[in-house]
């Protein structure tokens, strides 16, 4: 793979996209959301995880 110039390092891949927000998760989130707000019922704590962690 070429060696791609990423935010000053060399990096060997640029098959991802660099996104430069402080918090782009929460702003995917607030997307996926309106685009698709019926998912909302599938979000909050899952009990079932403190078995896996």
């Amino acid at each position: 793979a070429a060696l791609t110039v990423v935010m000053g390092n060399r990096v060997a891949r640029d098959d991802y996209e660099w996104v430069y927000t402080e918090q782009p998760h929460a702003d995917r989130r607030k997307a996926i959301l309106a685009k698709y707000p019926e998912i909302k019922s599938l979000m909050g704590p899952d009990p079932r995880l403190k078995w896996i962690v």
